[in-house]
């Protein structure tokens, strides 16, 4: 899938501001008095990022609580920080630039997760709106594997109004299942700076990963990079993969596929066959390439991986990633 690189803000002709849409760790001035306050509500500065609409500039921020906040390269902590406050999500605000030393809140929105950072900004369907990527990520606990699905992503627009307007619609599915019942924040598309710049400007590729097991966490681990497409009615964006099969390459005929066909491969060609609606073809492409031979020869190459799960486990899995797309 033809990509593009997100655009960058430009440069912000004379005034006391960094020069792009990138993530800047050093408050300025014009944001000293809100840092100060949010402070006193156990919120604390994490970045700024300036982005131009409609010859207007804003100040894009992020606040996080004490723990939340990411230590300096090198830096050892004795102890984790504890917020007086309690648990609190990111904060995720918007503030009109009005001079050096002053800015005035538009808008604000709370982000779902343990931490939240500021990704790329584009006008990729040419509206005159900024989009705004928003990196979301968990709190695994210590020593645990984190579970594949712990960075996320937000896609939000800014409006004509000056309000963060999300854009990007998924479907309520579990991230993992806890013997047999779905358990957890709903599935959420994991981050992918590849917004898809075609002759469909209002396209988003996702990837979406499989629901997270062990054995898939060292190195690779199976994935499908969904589309979503732009709907004007609802004004935001839906899961659309089967309105664009060529873009999955999903494959036309179900055969067994060579003997030395990763099994990583074999479950992207199931779940890319399931993104496209064709359930019956996902299934069939399952139970002709998961064999109980290629599964045993691929826990006898990796047998730290292999050990996590058996074949029928795998399987059940891999059924439950398929009905995960059906609309």
């Amino acid at each position: 899938m033809k990509r593009f690189g997100l655009i960058l803000v430009a440069a912000l002709i004379s005034l006391p501001m960094p020069a792009s849409a990138q993530r800047n760790r050093q408050a300025p001035p014009f944001l000293l008095d809100e840092v100060f306050r949010l402070s006193q509500q156990c919120y604390f500065f994490q970045e700024y990022a300036t982005i131009e609409q409609m010859d207007t500039w804003y100040i894009l921020t992020v606040f996080l609580s004490r723990e939340a906040i990411p230590l300096a390269s090198g830096a050892k902590a004795a102890a984790s920080p504890q917020s007086p406050c309690g648990p609190k999500l990111p904060q995720v605000r918007l503030y009109r630039f009005v001079n050096d030393t002053t800015v005035a809140l538009s808008d604000s929105t709370f982000i779902e997760g343990f931490s939240a950072s500021l990704g790329g900004a584009s006008d990729f369907d040419n509206s005159g709106l900024q989009k705004i990527i928003i990196n979301n990520r968990c709190n695994p606990p210590e020593g645990a594997l984190a579970p594949i699905l712990c960075q996320v992503l937000s896609l939000f627009e800014i409006s004509e109004k000056a309000k963060l307007r999300s854009l990007l619609a998924v479907e309520d599915v579990p991230e993992r299942w806890v013997n047999g019942h779905p358990t957890g924040r709903p599935l959420e598309p994991v981050v992918s700076d590849n917004i898809d710049k075609t002759v469909y400007p209002e396209l988003l590729a996702v990837d979406d990963f499989f629901e997270g097991d062990p054995a898939f966490r060292i190195d690779d681990f199976p994935k499908v990079t969904l589309v979503y497409a732009w709907e004007e009615k609802a004004k935001m964006f839906k899961h659309r993969s089967e309105q664009f099969p060529g873009k999955l390459a999903a494959p036309r005929e179900i055969t067994r596929l060579p003997d030395g066909t990763h099994i990583v491969t074999i479950m992207e060609r199931v779940m890319t066959l399931a993104a496209v609606q064709r359930m019956d073809d996902a299934r069939k492409m399952m139970d002709l390439n998961l064999t109980p031979d290629r599964f045993s020869k691929w826990k006898s190459e990796t047998p730290e991986r292999g050990v996590a799960l058996d074949l029928d486990r795998l399987k059940r899995k891999l059924t439950r990633c398929i009905e995960r797309y059906r609309h």
